[in-house]
């Protein structure tokens, strides 16, 4: 009679025990791959994306942290001029821009070249990235964000800002804090302890994006402080003009007609003693002589006027044209290579 030693396993306890350990693996790696699905396919997705070399150079400007580049490969961003972009992402209102967009599983981006606006692509890339981010956050991460990113609202919006979440609203209803996450993220400096930590995940240094942002912004406010200057300028410029012609006409006028009297006084025999004839012509004279200088005054508030006029109608142009290379739907149409 054979018997087995206390202690040892045969062979087949062993083969059962191999078994029910790979099958523990087996269901563990399966359940981790159910609930990071998401992650896998953007694993998968960004380690087969491969940036166009203009991508990689926006890329690279933003200085996005690991998370921020594997979210921002993970979306396949495709800069695009005007006819795919505006296939690819949809304008609800012909008078506010769109310089990019975030489908759910892509960003594409506006070719903005006009050197005036260097920045503008990076500062859209980094936004739609956090479209991105904000989309694979859970319900309880947006809601702890929701207040921080009000409050810094509150902070520092002015009527352009509350204008455009008024777009929002209209346009894409119920994607309020989710714009107020790209927008604040990329475009305030200064932001609450907790909001700058949240967005240390996404960059390396934050600020860099948000210098981007004012670099192109400050070309465009100046320009509409400079044009509203010149309107006030040009305003108080016409009244002073009108008053000054007036005035001018009325001086003539009256002028004209005391030399008719003083000439009809003259011509009568013993009208003017010696004295009396010279002091008044002498004064006539002297009244010319002052509507002369007003007449000179008037003329080069005209020609101050012309060339204000003309200084505005140049920054008009300049704002028109920078505004265009923002619009995809002005953009000139493309001609086809042969």
């Amino acid at each position: 009679m054979t018997t087995t030693p206390h202690g040892r396993r045969g062979p087949r306890a062993l083969l059962a025990v191999l078994a029910a350990v790979i099958a523990l693996v087996l269901i563990g790696t399966a359940l981790w791959a159910m609930s990071n699905r998401r992650w896998l396919e953007d694993a998968y997705t960004g380690w087969n994306y491969q940036p166009s070399a203009e991508l990689a150079a926006v890329r690279d400007r933003i200085q996005m942290s690991d998370e921020g580049d594997f979210l921002f490969a993970a979306s396949t961003p495709s800069l695009e001029d005007a006819a795919q972009f505006n296939e690819s992402c949809n304008r609800e209102d012909p008078t506010f821009y769109i310089l990019g967009c975030y489908t759910g599983s892509m960003i594409h981006l506006y070719r903005i070249t006009d050197e005036r606006l260097a920045g503008i692509v990076e500062v859209t890339a980094a936004h739609e990235m956090l479209h991105a981010a904000w989309d694979r956050m859970s319900e309880d991460e947006h809601a702890e964000l929701e207040p921080l990113l009000e409050a810094e609202y509150e902070r520092v919006a002015d009527d352009a800002f509350a204008e455009r979440m008024d777009y929002y609203a209209q346009a894409q209803p119920g994607t309020r804090v989710n714009e107020l996450h790209s927008i604040i993220g990329t475009e305030v400096a200064d932001l609450s302890p907790e909001l700058e930590a949240h967005y240390a995940e996404y960059f390396q240094d934050r600020s860099i994006v948000v210098a981007l942002h004012d670099g192109y912004s400050s070309v465009l406010a100046d320009i509409q402080e400079r044009s509203e200057s010149l309107v006030a300028e040009l305003d108080a410029l016409a009244g002073t003009i009108e008053a000054g012609r007036t005035e001018y006409e009325q001086g003539t006028s009256e002028l004209n007609a005391d030399i008719e009297v003083f000439n009809a006084r003259a011509s009568t025999p013993g009208g003017f003693d010696t004295d009396e004839f010279e002091r008044q012509r002498d004064a006539l004279y002297a009244r010319g002589d002052a509507l002369d200088e007003q007449r000179d005054a008037v003329n080069a508030d005209v020609t101050r006027y012309e060339e204000l006029r003309a200084e505005l109608e140049s920054l008009n142009a300049e704002s028109a044209a920078l505004l265009q290379s923002m619009d995809s739907l002005q953009a000139p149409e493309e001609v086809p290579v042969p």
